[in-house]
């Protein structure tokens, strides 16, 4: 990936996970709070969607943030979870509330008590979703493949027809090697998809959260790091700012290489939130300042 200039400084949003009715909505208050200071592009909200009721809280969410924080909100919406009537009724709601924004995937790995075919993939939910009104949309990416995959020509010519469909934006699932990030920017490239990509962050910040992250997401972790991880298997603490710690090094390496933006799988933890908002602002200064360099690969 070719260092590019950086007149203005790359994209930055958070996902945030809204509770379940019933659930306590103490620390996602906190976080909207956080969230106001840094600032970001905007916020996605995601939700419990195997029960097929998640759009409606996260479009509740989106529209709040958006009025009283002034910050835009957007939703994800994942196509296996949605036949087209209940999803028409939905995009008519986010209509009414003022929410525009949308990340639209196909939904793997969530598992929903239902799986509908009235979408097969995600172009398909994008052209659905055009149709119904002025929408900005982005779709997903996958850096390590698609879990599904049949090939890597099959991953790029899906991302193809999400952009001839009417996707503007990719976000990238989760990656801990920059091999695979430049990998998929390469053939992305190739393929004549010349749509912006945030690069997806999502800080590893508990071991118990290694296992899932490899079995639902088939993600690889260097060795390297996986060492950095494994010298904190007994200190939750010290775990914990190793996972902060990479992310840092990631954003900082990302910025270096000219990214069009990065997107923060936030967990609603506020620490992370500052921490991480702040990391990303100190490293587009010192980009553009010319302090931040590209340090050559090494094994991420």
């Amino acid at each position: 990936m070719e260092q590019k200039n950086l007149n203005k400084r790359p994209h930055l949003t958070f996902e945030t996970y809204i509770p379940e009715q019933g659930e306590p909505t103490s620390k996602m208050l906190r976080t909207v709070d956080v969230l106001r200071s840094a600032k970001p592009d905007y916020v996605l909200a995601t939700a419990n969607h195997r029960h097929g009721k998640g759009l409606d809280r996260a479009v509740e969410f989106a529209a709040m943030i958006q009025s009283e924080c002034n910050i835009p909100g957007a939703v994800l919406i994942p196509s296996i979870c949605y036949t087209r009537t209940r999803l028409k009724l939905q995009l008519q709601q986010m209509q009414h509330r003022g929410v525009s924004r949308i990340l639209a995937v196909r939904g793997d790995g969530m598992h929903p008590e239902l799986e509908y075919s009235d979408f097969p993939s995600a172009a398909e939910l994008i052209t659905f979703i055009k149709e119904q009104g002025d929408f900005r949309i982005a779709s997903g990416c996958f850096p390590e493949n698609h879990p599904e995959s049949r090939g890597i020509v099959t991953d790029v010519w899906q991302l193809r027809r999400q952009a001839d469909a009417g996707s503007t934006r990719l976000i990238t699932r989760m990656f801990y090697s920059f091999r695979y990030f430049e990998a998929v920017t390469s053939r992305l490239e190739i393929a004549g998809v010349n749509l912006p990509m945030d690069a997806g962050i999502m800080p590893i910040l508990r071991k118990e959260s290694i296992p899932r992250l490899r079995q639902d997401f088939g993600v690889r972790l260097p060795r390297s790091f996986a060492a950095r991880l494994a010298a904190h298997e007994d200190d939750p603490r010290g775990f914990y700012e190793e996972g902060i710690k990479y992310a840092t090094e990631q954003m900082r390496r990302l910025i270096a290489m000219g990214v069009d933006g990065i997107h923060i799988f936030s967990y609603n933890d506020v620490e992370l939130i500052t921490r991480l908002s702040h990391a990303f602002y100190d490293a587009v200064a010192d980009y553009q300042a010319g302090k931040l360099t590209l340090d050559p690969p090494g094994e991420q």
